[in-house]
């Protein structure tokens, strides 16, 4: 799939920055907002919060995670699209970044995620963001480090309530395939990587583990 990944745009030193005083340091793949997530077999949708290709792809690249490694049952991806008259969708993105445990959805937005449940009929939705896809390179072009933020909250139904949320930066430095294959080959593993990361406490958290 690497080779579908566009090449990143010109991206401004002042947005990578941003990136850095607002993603760096956080490691929060998957946290329960009020206590354990108890749940028993149920249906999950992962549901890309933008359409950017970013995102698209760490939706992809997590329900094929969270399949493999838990007992959900994960709604591929292509039958989300099937169900929905518009998917991918745009969510606004609330500014959570200060909030201990944030809600990236805005409010107004909510009415949206419900209605996409109402045509999924999943147990659970679960929103994520691949936020602010960054490049940064040091030493005369030979030191390059790729960084994205996944934003989340899983969202229980049927009260649709938020209960847990992700918040966590993962960068990437340039492998020596990258060299040869081009960034789109990194970007896929950096993706894949915060996939495998989220997955991985999620399946703790909720004790559905395989």
């Amino acid at each position: 799939m690497h080779n579908k990944l566009h090449r990143l745009p010109g991206i401004l030193p002042a947005a990578f920055l941003f990136l850095l005083l607002t993603g760096c340091g956080v490691h929060k793949p998957f946290v329960p907002m009020d206590g354990p997530v108890i749940v028993t077999p149920a249906t999950i949708a992962i549901i890309g919060g933008d359409t950017s290709e970013p995102t698209q792809h760490l939706a992809e690249f997590l329900s094929q995670e969270l399949s493999r490694r838990t007992t959900f049952r994960v709604m591929p991806q292509e039958e989300i699209s099937r169900r929905l008259a518009k998917y991918p969708v745009n969510l606004a993105l609330a500014d959570a970044f200060e909030q201990d445990k944030p809600v990236w959805v805005v409010p107004e937005e909510k009415t949206k995620l419900d209605a996409m449940q109402e045509s999924l009929k999943s147990d659970y939705l679960f929103v994520i963001w691949g936020y602010g896809l960054s490049r940064e390179t040091a030493g005369f072009g030979n030191n390059t480090t790729y960084s994205i933020t996944a934003l989340g909250n899983l969202y229980r139904y049927p009260n649709g309530r938020p209960v847990a949320f992700t918040y966590d930066q993962n960068d990437r430095g340039m492998s020596f395939l990258g060299v040869f294959k081009g960034e789109a080959y990194d970007i896929e593993k950096l993706l894949r990587d915060s996939a495998e990361r989220i997955a991985e406490k999620f399946a703790m958290a909720t004790n559905t583990g395989r």
